[in-house]
């Protein structure tokens, strides 16, 4: 249909996708670093997107629905690591908190305070590498180390905070 009718196709995946693109990206952003207008910007340009490069889906090789989320999730990861980038020099103390309301705050609590214990460089490094999406190379650069360090150490410190939470992380 998008090719047929590209205003009426376009239509038709915002109005059957639209709310799926915002969700995977919501998921993705942190409510204490990004508005929800950061979260509408994105998803707009994600159908943008999609809409300029329809050409490129091709039907066999999967549904539009996880075509748009796999778009929805690579650009969300890259507004993450935008924005780190533009605060790469706020202390790790200063950081955006991890949401600590719902139905599993007390086990996200109990992370953050297990995260901590590891003490600096490791819990800097598994804030970076997990919370904020940072690939190794990009730690590395950042905490002056070499990519094989920041991989082993987050392995070293996956293992701390699995002997701490008995063998659930």
């Amino acid at each position: 249909m998008i090719k047929r009718d590209p205003d009426r196709g376009m239509s038709r995946v915002i109005r059957e996708y639209g709310g799926i693109v915002r969700a995977v990206i919501r998921a993705r952003l942190s409510a204490a670093v990004f508005s929800e207008s950061d979260i509408e910007d994105c998803a707009a340009e994600t159908l943008l997107e999609f809409w300029t490069n329809a050409e490129r889906y091709v039907p066999a090789s999967g549904g539009i629905k996880t075509y748009l989320c796999v778009m929805a999730r690579r650009n969300a990861l890259d507004l993450l690591r935008k924005r780190y980038r533009e605060l790469n020099d706020i202390p790790l103390d200063e950081a955006p908190p991890i949401a600590a309301a719902g139905p599993d705050a007390a086990e996200r609590l109990a992370l953050v305070e297990a995260v901590k214990s590891l003490g600096k460089p490791d819990s800097e490094l598994i804030v970076r590498k997990y919370y904020l999406g940072q690939s190794s190379k990009e730690i590395a650069k950042s905490m002056r180390m070499s990519v094989s360090n920041v991989d082993t150490r987050a392995h070293r410190a996956i293992a701390k905070l699995r002997n701490i939470f008995g063998g659930e992380v």
